[in-house]
């Protein structure tokens, strides 16, 4: 039998009541995941996910060659320039947490993005990309290799890494406030060529949560994607620091990334002139032009 209408209706107080539990279980949600993003432009979908320490900002000249053509998601990790730590941000595993929020980010999309990524975020692209192949058209990696403690030891191994990395996510993690911008300052001018950026980026990179920091370098440390790379079967454009492994010249770097690389089976490598770590920063037209040459081969492609 029907209830007369007056019994259907929900009363005031039930309904803001059901309105403030579905605001807290989205409120939750955003709290509990591992990065924030935020979207621009219009067109086919793009990741831009930032490096150790960094956030956003450091793709604005980015978004702003790329946002009429794409629409542009650029991500911060939390813990990362002011963004707030998770409670996985400061435990073993953080980096595959946030691999599995991105994996699951990209598959809610309309069709297949590109994921793009500098240092920490190009590693982190690459992981994606493999746990995600359906949902991820390209990747981009700017000047990351896939196993990091490999640089500093070439028959380095995860357990070998493991040891050497406790110690140095326990020196970074009791680094106090003023010490950890001591630190960023000393990185980030080692790593663009222009003072001037350098500073400009310093107190985005210092707004970072220390403890979170150095839970990011651990796992990154500690994990060796080479043997992963022959499974991996999205297109993958790796852009290298031509300048940013003194004494090695362009041909060298290039040389590096190559053996690095070697089991990516579709793969090209370009070694950026005159170019620090952070190839956005110091020669945003050239990342520009050939990020924007890799994904029109994708839109291309989907076309045919």
């Amino acid at each position: 039998m029907m209830l007369p209408a007056r019994s259907q209706r929900l009363s005031f107080g039930a309904l803001v009541a059901i309105v403030v539990a579905i605001l807290t279980a989205v409120s939750a949600s955003a709290q509990d995941r591992t990065f924030a993003v935020e979207t621009v432009g219009a067109g086919p979908d793009v990741l831009l996910v930032p490096g150790l320490s960094s956030g956003g900002p450091v793709w604005d000249g980015t978004v702003a060659r790329l946002r009429e053509d794409y629409t542009l998601h650029v991500v911060t990790l939390a813990g990362f320039a002011g963004e707030a730590p998770v409670e996985a941000s400061t435990q073993d595993g953080f980096l595959d947490a946030v691999r599995d929020d991105l994996a699951d980010y990209v598959r809610q999309l309309d069709a297949p993005a590109a994921v793009v990524g500098h240092s920490l975020g190009g590693f982190t692209a690459l992981r994606v990309g493999l746990a995600a192949p359906e949902a991820v058209s390209r990747v981009v990696v700017v000047d990351a290799l896939p196993f990091l403690a490999a640089m500093q030891d070439t028959s380095a191994t995860e357990a070998s890494a493991a040891a050497m990395g406790a110690g140095m996510k326990q020196m970074m993690a009791l680094s106090s406030p003023e010490q950890f911008r001591i630190q960023q300052g000393m990185a980030l001018q080692s790593m663009m060529t222009s003072p001037d950026s350098a500073a400009a980026y310093l107190d985005l990179h210092a707004a970072s949560d220390v403890p979170t920091v150095a839970q990011a370098f651990f796992d990154m440390w500690t994990t060796d994607l080479r043997d992963d790379l022959p499974s991996m079967t999205v297109p993958t454009l790796v852009l290298a620091a031509g300048a940013g492994y003194s004494p090695r010249d362009v041909e060298q770097v290039r040389a590096l990334y190559e053996a690095e690389y070697a089991g990516l089976p579709d793969v090209e490598i370009v070694a950026v002139p005159a170019s620090r770590h952070f190839i956005q920063i110091d020669q945003p037209d050239a990342l520009a032009e050939h990020l924007g040459a890799f994904l029109r081969e994708d839109v291309s492609a989907a076309r045919r």
